[in-house]
């Protein structure tokens, strides 16, 4: 009982505290009323109070034709309840998308009601101030639209008795669906190094062909800790096609793809998309970031002894996370890199291999384009096996 009327008092003066910013501390106290309450929202053994100006984000994959989510809300009483049970409506709430909307100057488009259902009425026994738990369903499937954010409101109705709090009785979820949520990553460290498992020197990727991937560099060669020449290896064959950051010439933080300094400054824990296009029949290489055409220039080469985070010695290695990693046996179009940054159909036939960074089988990861060439990761001075482990990501995000 102590515990429950510390709870209560909490609740009560944060709830206060709310209504005092909105200038309606008649409305914190529940005037008038026998009894007031508020709408939670719930993840695991987490409760966030109901707003009106923040949402519950879903974000779904556009690859997957279907995806469903479910949701967790409650209701609190603010007194002790000891002589019935007590029973709020939950409503689907459309003019509460288009408050939001005119209060925060969005433009989200109210999600279908065909596309949720949700639990229309919660209770709080006798004898309890905390209702059972009420699911919502939000399923984002091939009708809505890729990049557009959907948005739905769920208001608890206050009835005779209890007085729901007006700036605690709403619930708001948004819904968008993106190409490629990643949900992992790996993490590579100067240390180790990978190679392709049974094909390390390439067989048949050609003279036209692409390399691209995610990446997140923990930390760039800088001063006292130069390693070799400054430089973190991406990926690529020693003196032939290499992307790089840094060298003798180069500062650390600068990508060098096939000899060229390509000018732009990369930040640490930041998330990039690198893309270079080679052409040996013309000679010439582009490349690309984050979707952008950076240059294109007179260097081209070819790619043997394939490796990631590892060139000419066991001291330029990377400290970087990586994901969507893909080479290609064709000359990828800037529409088609930027329209795929975050993820590509394993299917596409011209995808030499393609490690997403998402699956671990037999302590490699496994390449996703279905050609069996699966990466190892190797100490970088004796080669010896060492053990994968991904990293979870909720979702990474590339600015345009």
């Amino acid at each position: 009982m102590k515990l429950k009327n510390i709870f209560l008092g909490m609740l009560c003066f944060s709830l206060f505290l709310a209504c005092e910013d909105d200038n309606d501390t008649g409305q914190g106290l529940g005037s008038g009323y026998d009894q007031s309450a508020a709408l939670y929202s719930v993840k695991g053994n987490n409760k966030n109070v109901a707003s009106t100006y923040t949402a519950v984000g879903m974000t779904a994959d556009i690859s997957k034709p279907e995806t469903t989510e479910t949701f967790k809300y409650m209701f609190s009483l603010f007194k002790e309840n000891n002589d019935e049970d007590i029973v709020i409506n939950i409503d689907y709430n459309p003019d509460a998308v288009a408050k939001y909307n005119k209060t925060y100057n969005k433009n989200y488009e109210l999600l279908p009601k065909d596309k949720v259902s949700f639990s229309k009425e919660l209770t709080a026994s006798k004898g309890n101030v905390n209702s059972n738990y009420g699911e919502l369903s939000i399923t984002a499937d091939n009708e809505l639209v890729e990049g557009k954010t959907y948005m739905i409101a769920l208001t608890a109705s206050t009835s005779s008795d209890v007085k729901v709090l007006e700036n605690a009785n709403t619930l708001l979820y948004t819904v968008v669906r993106k190409r490629g949520k990643i949900e992992s990553s790996f993490e590579l460290t100067r240390e180790n190094f990978m190679y392709i498992d049974g094909e390390r020197y390439l067989q048949s990727i050609g003279g036209q062909f692409t390399m691209e991937a995610l990446v997140y560099v923990n930390r760039f060669r800088g001063d006292g800790d130069m390693g070799e020449a400054g430089i973190s290896t991406l990926m690529g064959t020693e003196g032939k096609a290499l992307l790089r950051f840094g060298d003798s010439s180069v500062p650390p933080n600068h990508l060098q793809a096939i000899g060229q300094d390509i000018g732009i400054d990369f930040k640490t824990k930041k998330w990039y998309h690198i893309a270079v296009v080679v052409d040996n029949n013309s000679g010439k290489s582009t490349a690309y970031v984050n979707g952008k055409k950076i240059m294109n220039y007179n260097s081209a080469n070819t790619l043997s002894e394939f490796l990631i985070g590892k060139s000419w010695s066991e001291n330029r290695g990377i400290d970087a996370k990586l994901a969507e990693v893909r080479l290609w046996n064709s000359l990828r179009t800037a529409q088609q890199i930027k329209d795929n940054m975050l993820g590509v159909d394993p299917g596409e036939s011209k995808l030499y291999a393609y490690w997403k960074m998402n699956l671990v089988e037999d302590n490699k990861i496994v390449d996703a384009s279905g050609h069996n060439r699966h990466l190892t990761l190797a100490n970088q001075q004796n080669e010896s096996t060492q053990k994968i482990t991904l990293t979870p990501e909720d979702g990474i995000e590339i600015e345009p």
